[in-house]
């Protein structure tokens, strides 16, 4: 893009030369300004100056058209960039560098997990020394063999269970958490496998990375108290909805 503007006026000189040269011929002077005496070269140069004419302006438009195409991709990348970096400011995106492989995926036609058709992925995860996850939950089953590292699961309602290399754990209860890296130099490697009802993610990421506790699971979380603790998948205004919500399994 340094090269624009020289090639700019380069073009623009070009085109002012040859537009006075080609005004002299079409006004039938030479370039002192004195009058052409052969009517029959004067018509023919006239006819040879509309055409260079017409060449110059089409010359000149192609430049200013491959110019411009030029500059309007840089404006749009960089247009496209700001954007990008707003939209991860106002809306408090945060990106992790947590590595995520999917290794396969199939689906089962009746699956006695979930009650019905599901669908089964196969993935490994590593988390970095001092990786702390975003809030989340699986709607489904999720199951985990840790082969490296260990991995703090903290549950939303504020429970951390920890698992080292050669441990496995599984989860379904739909409850939010997240996953934490607590070492300072060994990065966490684990293999899942995830049992989700078709059509559903392995994933749901809570908005903003807010930390919400629930579901309930069980009516003794609801007791004592237990039922203002939970935020998720919405709260309650006494023991009773807690404990009609953990019956009615929603």
């Amino acid at each position: 893009m340094r090269d624009l503007p020289r090639q700019t006026t380069y073009g623009s000189d070009l085109l002012c030369a040859s537009v006075a040269s080609i005004a002299n011929v079409l006004n039938g002077v030479d370039g002192g300004g004195k009058p052409f005496l052969n009517t029959m070269r004067n018509n023919e140069l006239k006819a040879r100056g509309e055409l260079l004419l017409k060449n110059v302006l089409h010359e000149r438009n192609s430049q200013m058209s491959k110019h411009s195409r030029i500059i309007a991709e840089i404006v749009r990348r960089r247009l496209a960039l700001g954007v990008c970096v707003s939209v991860a400011i106002l809306f408090g995106v945060v990106v992790y560098a947590a590595s995520s492989t999917i290794l396969g995926v199939g689906t089962v036609a009746h699956s006695n997990i979930v009650g019905g058709p599901a669908t089964m992925t196969a993935r490994r995860l590593t988390i970095p020394p001092k990786e702390v996850g975003g809030w989340h939950y699986h709607p489904g089953l999720i199951t985990a063999v840790i082969k490296n590292g260990t991995v703090n699961v903290e549950d939303g309602c504020g429970q951390i269970e920890t698992f080292n290399a050669g441990d496995a754990f599984e989860k379904n209860d739909g409850r939010v958490h997240r996953a934490i890296n607590p070492s300072d130099t060994v990065e966490e490697e684990e293999y899942n496998m995830f049992i989700m009802p078709q059509g559903n993610p392995i994933t749901v990421n809570i908005p903003g990375n807010q930390q919400l506790c629930g579901p309930a699971l069980n009516e003794n979380e609801c007791k004592d108290g237990g039922w203002m603790n939970f935020t998720y998948p919405h709260s309650f205004n006494n023991e009773g909805e807690c404990v009609s919500f953990v019956k009615a399994g929603k």
